[in-house]
């Protein structure tokens, strides 16, 4: 799209890169029963000190996906003993003791993410009658943090409301979808730049945001409350504002002090 306004002779959007090295790498198997009584989700994220992280989730009956992955380069391998392996290596036990005794059903299946991209359509000084940009096209987000098609789904309401209306306006409906974009973007840039190998621009408020989160994290092992708002959050359900609403300020003080 970029190419195409120019050559038409339009202004090309500025972008925003946020290099990260992410991949990671995904494998179904079978739990034996009981493994993980009723959880539906396994979740290790990658930190600063260490940066692989991995997921299990349950698909329905006794399978499950389990996804591994790594931050700058740290990206799990698909042989399937290595990948094991690297399951050992995270910094909480819990998948890698899932699958020990798993079957798996097939093998793994690697991805990689360099760089996430946003480009600021929203503020150029007009866009063509009857074009519009969203999804990936505006905004490519790390996709360990599982935003892009929430994203993607918003800017398509967006877009409805526009038609409903009769006139589509294409640098209004570019201002909508930067409004979309711009919770997932604080929240996954702001995560992203708590690696020091992440080159970025870092404010003083992306800093106290990430270690802000990271802190409620912490407290998500042992406090349904805080993980519940966390989810919300990063799912798009609410605002990233509601993070600082008093039960969940309270809640992120008292495991940091736990910790």
């Amino acid at each position: 799209m970029p190419v195409w306004l120019e050559t038409f002779g339009h202004e090309r959007p500025t972008v925003q890169l946020l290099h990260v090295g992410v991949g990671y790498a995904s494998r179904r198997y079978r739990l034996p029963a009981g493994v993980i009584d009723n959880d539906l989700v396994i979740l290790s994220g990658p930190t600063p000190k260490q940066p692989r992280g991995g997921a299990l989730s349950r698909l329905g009956g006794d399978q499950c996906l389990v996804t591994l992955m790594g931050v700058l380069g740290n990206h799990p391998p698909t042989d399937p003993e290595d990948f094991i392996r690297f399951a050992a290596d995270l910094a909480l036990p819990d998948v890698h003791r899932a699958i020990l005794d798993a079957e798996p059903l097939d093998d793994p299946v690697a991805y990689r993410h360099p760089t996430s991209v946003r480009a600021r359509y929203d503020q150029l000084a007009s866009m063509p009658e009857g074009v519009v940009v969203l999804g990936d096209a505006v905004c490519s987000l790390n996709p360990i943090y599982g935003q892009g098609m929430t994203v993607a789904a918003l800017e398509a309401a967006a877009l409805g409301r526009h038609l409903d209306q009769g006139t589509l306006r294409p640098h209004r409906f570019q201002r909508d979808v930067a409004k979309v974009v711009n919770a997932a973007w604080a929240l996954s840039s702001g995560a992203d730049l708590t690696f020091p190998g992440v080159s970025g621009r870092r404010t003083a408020m992306a800093g106290l945001l990430g270690r802000y989160v990271a802190r409620i994290q912490a407290g998500a092992s042992s406090d349904p409350a805080l993980g519940r708002a966390f989810l919300r959050v990063t799912s798009m359900v609410d605002p990233p504002q509601a993070l600082l609403r008093p039960k969940t300020l309270m809640g992120a003080v008292s495991a940091s002090l736990r910790t």
